[in-house]
This record gives structure tokens, sequence and C-alpha cells, in this order.
């Protein structure tokens, strides 16, 4: 066996519960709460219904774990490709390590566990098991593979799933390495489909093969020990240049303190993508401030990193899923609305005039800088509005934005954005507040199947 996969498959297999920091059980915490919110909003997505309908005649009739939009009882496998889909769908869900940590982990840990009687505390441990892994993926890649094509999410967050899934399982360190062996092989998914209901099925894929890979390294299959790290392998096919470090974890992380309290978790404050919530976070501070009329806007300068923008590829939106990577949209909606909501991407919301007026208004300035602590972005994103009568009025540059672990989401505005999801499938108020009081509570439920009762024939 490799020493690169042997050592990430050792770190899976000997994190424990107790061992974790209380701060890095918190953040899990937050990070959970805020997937099954996202979740719950998904329930009326067509990517959704497509998936659901077309998978449960392909998965038989094993009734293993719970899908949460649902309440249906599906075999693990497709509990979790269901509900990592629908975590997604809404591209509502945190970020961090260049992807979306929640939606792969989460939905990865709940339904192995559920299937195998876990108690919240397992699920917190699979969860920061396969953050260790998906850290120490990302850190020996010098380059982004955003920039070949590949989405880091349903790529490397296909053998995240697989660690999460193992840990979850109890195996052991030799069935773990098989399991992130075989997950290589299932690993896919590119940035072209971006803007499409491809995008959080790729992801779904991605996490359900995670689990396929657990299980089938449990049930004895045999995978290349090292098929991440090999020159023919997972890695070095997914790298832009070759540029590959398989010691860099030791410089760039620190082994006494865990992943996730080092890369944190990016809580989203704003159904889109996250390259431009930074921006949006400057144009509705400067709205604000100087009292902008969106009517008296003649043109608006979005200076955004090129990598950024390279996400943001549609410029005049057709529908939903195209909106929440339009920049033009995003900054539109904010100086005509000062918010974007989920209600906001309604398709006659997004086809009204005045708005539609205000994208075409929208210029792109490209900032080739890029941040050092996180190449896909530039240091800093910031507008500047040009009014009809020639005054120009320049937002402050913000550097992170509102819910990134460096400026983190107060705790009441994470209830309120659960219940705004929420309440798409659990109408009952009272219930969606015992529910976050029961998930920021998670490592005192003693078995899952508790809590997967609240989600039960919505």
């Amino acid at each position: 066996m490799s020493d690169f996969t042997h050592n990430l498959a050792n770190r899976v297999t000997a994190l424990h519960f107790d061992a974790l920091e209380p701060e890095t059980v918190r953040l899990i915490k937050l990070g959970i709460a805020d997937c099954i919110g996202v979740t719950l909003a998904a329930r009326g997505e067509e990517v959704v219904r497509i998936a659901s309908a077309t998978f449960a005649t392909m998965e038989g009739r094993l009734h293993e774990a719970t899908t949460l939009v649902s309440g249906r009882r599906v075999s693990s496998v497709q509990a979790a490709l269901l509900n990592a889909t629908a975590a997604h769908a809404l591209d509502y869900d945190d970020t961090a390590l260049d992807g979306h940590p929640s939606v792969v982990l989460l939905p990865a840990s709940l339904a192995e566990g559920e299937r195998l009687g876990a108690s919240g505390r397992d699920v917190l441990t699979a969860y920061a098991a396969g953050y260790e892994v998906w850290a120490r993926l990302r850190i020996v890649e010098a380059d982004k593979i955003h920039s070949k094509g590949w989405h880091p999410s349903s790529t490397i967050g296909a053998v995240a799933a697989a660690a999460a899934a193992a840990r979850v399982a109890g195996l052991s360190m030799t069935m773990t390495a098989r399991a992130l062996s075989i997950a290589a092989s299932m690993a896919a998914g590119v940035v072209a489909n971006f803007g499409s209901m491809m995008k959080p099925l790729q992801v779904g894929l991605a996490v359900s093969n995670g689990v396929r890979a657990a299980r089938l390294a449990a049930a004895g299959l045999t995978a290349s020990s090292g098929a991440l790290e090999h020159p023919v392998g997972l890695l070095h096919a997914l790298s832009p240049r070759g540029n590959l470090e398989f010691g860099a974890s030791h410089d760039h992380i620190n082994e006494r303190s865990s992943a996730v309290l080092q890369f944190g978790i990016n809580i989203k404050r704003y159904p889109v993508c996250y390259a431009m919530h930074r921006i949006v976070d400057a144009m509705a501070q400067v709205c604000a401030d100087a009292s902008i009329d969106p009517s008296q806007i003649a043109r608006i300068d979005a200076h955004i990193g090129v990598a950024q923008a390279a996400m943001l590829r549609d410029s005049i939106p057709e529908d939903a899923l195209s909106a929440k990577f339009s920049l033009s949209f995003g900054l539109a909606c904010v100086a005509e609305r000062g918010h974007i909501t989920l209600d906001d991407l309604g398709g006659e919301r997004i086809d009204d005039p005045a708005l539609r007026s205000l994208m075409q208004r929208v210029r792109v300035v490209t900032n080739h800088e890029r941040d050092p602590e996180d190449p896909l972005f530039s240091p800093a994103d910031w507008v500047v509005i040009v009014l009809k009568d020639g005054t120009r009025v320049t937002s402050e540059p913000v550097k992170h934005a509102i819910g990134h672990a460096r400026r983190p989401m107060i705790m009441a505005l994470l209830e309120q954005k659960f219940h705004e999801c929420a309440s798409r499938t659990i109408m009952d108020s009272r219930k969606r507040t015992t529910l976050f009081e029961h998930l920021t509570r998670m490592e005192t439920i003693e078995c899952l199947d508790d809590l997967m009762a609240a989600f039960a024939a919505q």
C-alpha cells in the first residue's frame, strides 16, 4: 500500500469523537444544520423530481435510509444520491476547500449511519474524517482543478464521501484504503455543467459512489493501492499541470488541530454561486449607505477575480439555474430589491423588465491578481456605480463574504435562513424550531432513527 493512501486511511480510522475540539464540533453542527435546511428547500426542484423518479426504479426496494425531502426510505446508496442532489440543487449550501463539503459529507454519513444504527457522534466524526481527507487531497495540488474543467465537489468529493462512509461504518484501515481507491475510479463532474440540473446531480452521483465504494470495500472488493497518487491515478488525471506534492500537507496543515478549524466552513447568505457573494455584499452595502436609486444607475462596474468571472458564465439568465451563475442578475437584484432570496429566483421575478434592464448595465472588470490564501478569488471584490448624472460611487473592497469562516454569520441569521429553507417542506414553524435545535445538539442523538423520524411523510 502506498504511503499517501495508507496515511489517509489511517487518519480516518484513528479519528474518534472525543479527540475533536469543541469548536470543530460546533462548526460541523452549523454546517449540518445549514445543509439540512437547504436540502428541505429543494422539495419542488425539477432535478430532485427527475432523480427521484429515475433512480427509484434502478436501486431496488431496500429500506435502509431516509430521503429528507420526501421522507421515503430507500437504499443507503440512493438516499445519499437524492439527499446530496437536493442539498446542492439550489446552490445555497456551504463552501470550503474549493468545493461544497457539507453537501458531500453529510449525505454520505447520514445514509450509511442510518443503515447501521449510528449515533449523532458517529455522524460528526465521519464528517470530520471526510473533511480531513478532502483537505489533504486539496493541499497536494498546487493549481486549481477548476481550470482543467473538473468540479472538485464531484471529483475530490467522491473520495471524501468514501472516507466519511467508511468511518461511520467502522471499516478497518485496509478496507478504508480500498474504499478510497475504489472511489478514485468513480469520481467525475465537469465545470461546463454549472448552471444546469447536471451540476447538483453530478454531486449526488459522486456522493452515492462514495457510499458504494465503502460498501464494496467492506464486501471484499480490491483496488490498486495507488489509485489516488499513481502517475496514472486520479490526482494526476485531475491536475492541470501535474504540479503535485504529496508531502505538502505536512507544510500546510497543522497536525495538532482539525482541518475544519484551519480551513473553516463558509455558510452562504445568498442562493447563488459563491464566486459572487463578496461583490453582492459590496453592492448591498454601497446601495444602502448611499441610498442609490436603481432607476438612476447608468452602469455598474463589477471588479472581480478572473477565476470567479470564469465560473459566472451566464450574463443574462434564462431561468433560475442560470441566474445562480449570472453576476449581472446578482448585482441587479440586490440593487433593485435589496436582497437575493429563493423567491427572487422565481421565473416571473427573473423576467421583471426593470431587473433585466439593469442587468444590461453591468460590466465585468476582471482582476488577475489572486489572493494567496485562496487563489480562486482575487484579494478583494468591489463595485463602481456610475449614475446617469455622472456621479461615481465606489464600494468598500470586500475580502470575505458574510458567512465566511473569518466573517461568520450570526446564529440568528443562520436560524432565519434555516426557517426560510425548511418551510418549503415542513410547514409547522414549531417543528422547524425543534429540528434546528436537535441539529445544533447533534452529539446528544443516540440513534439516527430518532432524528430521521422528523422527515417521515412530509
